[in-house]
């Protein structure tokens, strides 16, 4: 493997993607959102948003109450998500992925909202 052809921000395969992450070569590709906060309405709603990544076309949000494993995944173009049917006095778990044109990035890293009584 010949990794001199390798030229910054050209995209790497996955074979290399780690030389690459340490040679400047990683582009950095579809990125989660950042800056993800939610808000509490009224039970049984809360909204999350998020700031808009370049390149998007749609987002994927995943919530499940605190202690469960199973996640309930909505998509949206919009860059915030609203969440009813909730219960009241509940912590849930949230996080949300980007759809670029060709890929999707990882998810953000999982938070956490309890809903209003």
């Amino acid at each position: 493997l010949d990794l001199s052809k390798i030229e910054a921000g050209e995209l790497c395969v996955e074979r290399v993607a780690f030389l690459c992450q340490f040679s400047g070569g990683a582009a950095p590709g579809c990125q989660p959102p950042t800056v993800i906060t939610a808000s509490t309405i009224p039970s049984p709603t809360a909204t999350i948003s998020w700031t808009a990544v370049p390149g998007a076309t749609a987002y994927t949000a995943q919530y499940r109450k605190m202690g469960t494993t199973r996640w309930r995944p909505q998509q949206t173009t919009k860059s915030s998500l609203r969440l009813s049917k909730l219960a009241g006095s509940t912590t849930y778990e949230y996080q949300v992925a980007t759809l670029c044109s060709n890929e999707t990035s990882p998810y953000s890293p999982v938070q956490v909202f309890t809903t209003l009584p």
